[in-house]
């Protein structure tokens, strides 16, 4: 992952090319939020079937024990 000064560069630069583009950069950053959200947020809160089906909430997929023999 880049480091947080490449990260303000590359945010300040993408700020100057959106305003001669006429796009408002909070605007834009708030649909790109609004988007993420949307096409994630039922995998998030585990909605999916599959995943109600197969492993309760609390319960753990599996264990160090068992994963680390299955290795050898």
């Amino acid at each position: 992952m880049a480091g947080r000064k490449e990260q303000k560069q590359k945010k300040d630069i993408a700020r100057k090319m959106m305003e001669k583009q006429n796009v408002n950069y909070e605007d834009w950053l708030h649909e790109q939020h609004t988007k993420y959200i949307d096409d994630h947020l039922l995998d998030f809160v585990g909605l999916d079937e599959d995943s109600n089906e197969k492993t309760p909430a609390n319960e753990p997929t599996s264990s160090r024990t068992e994963a680390s023999t299955e290795r050898y």
